[in-house]
């Protein structure tokens, strides 16, 4: 895998994004289970598009496109979740759209490791 290397809170930053994501996907499972759709709107749009803002531009500058990409489209597949969980109303629909979700993260998980820049003395 390739290693991406950052500072410690950078590290920190981005493995919260990815728990952040974890805990989304927990989350609109449950709701899909117990047919929330405005739940799984909720939960899908707190870690859509505008959560993406959160990253600063000097830690942007560090992460490899391929990697940038993966995360602009995962948090633009929670926003199109939300969108059609509010629309349609379909849980069968919100998790197909779930698991091709996971595509991403899997993809990223398999590709890249985040570790920290060694101290200088």
């Amino acid at each position: 895998r390739t290693a991406i290397v950052l500072e410690e809170p950078e590290r920190e930053l981005v493995l919260a994004e990815m728990r952040q994501f974890l805990a989304a996907v927990q989350g609109i499972t449950q709701a899909i289970h117990q047919e929330q759709m405005d739940e799984v709107a909720a939960k899908a749009r707190a870690v859509g598009s505008a959560a993406a803002g959160a990253v600063p531009a000097s830690l942007m500058g560090k992460l490899p496109l391929e990697f940038k990409q993966l995360g602009l489209s995962t948090h633009q597949s929670f926003d199109t979740i939300a969108m059609d969980a509010e629309s349609l109303g379909d849980g069968p629909h919100a998790m197909e759209q779930l698991g091709r979700l996971l595509n991403n993260c899997i993809a990223c998980h398999a590709t890249y490791q985040i570790r920290t820049a060694p101290l200088i003395p």
